[in-house]
């Protein structure tokens, strides 16, 4: 039987180890990546992980819709800015209890006209701002 100390080192090796392939992979910019290695990594990675894998335009729509419903706010937010998060989940984001998720949509390029003036609305004004100053460059 492993005692706790033992458990939690090994968990600290796997995170390194996923580390390491993070940084031979440069998630954010390969786009040679399989999507079968982002499946799995958005699966087993550490926090960080995950927030690259939500920042990768190759990433399976599948993945993003996974990544939607983490918990932490980073990786919503980067899901939130991803041109390629279909328009259902972009929808649901814009719902999020966090306001730095909602932000992060009035950064996406690909963010419907109907989500920004939803979020002009917002009980935050930075996002209020970000997605007026979003629907402004819109009509240019």
């Amino acid at each position: 039987m492993k005692s706790k100390f033992n458990i939690l080192f090994e968990q600290v090796m796997d995170d390194i180890e996923l580390s390491k392939k993070h940084e031979e992979l440069n998630l954010p910019d390969n786009k040679n990546v399989s999507s079968e290695m982002l499946e799995e990594l958005a699966e087993n990675g550490n926090v960080v992980m995950r927030q690259e894998i939500a920042k990768n335009p190759n990433t399976p729509t599948e993945v993003l819709k996974k990544l939607a419903e983490d918990k932490f706010v980073w990786v919503r937010y980067e899901v939130a800015k991803n041109p390629n998060t279909p328009t259902e989940v972009l929808k649901k984001l814009a719902d999020d209890n966090r306001w730095e998720v909602r932000k992060g949509l009035t950064y996406n390029s690909s963010a419907p006209v109907e989500i920004l003036m939803k979020l002009t609305e917002d009980e935050n004004g930075s996002v209020r701002g970000n997605a007026k100053r979003q629907m402004r460059h819109l009509k240019q």
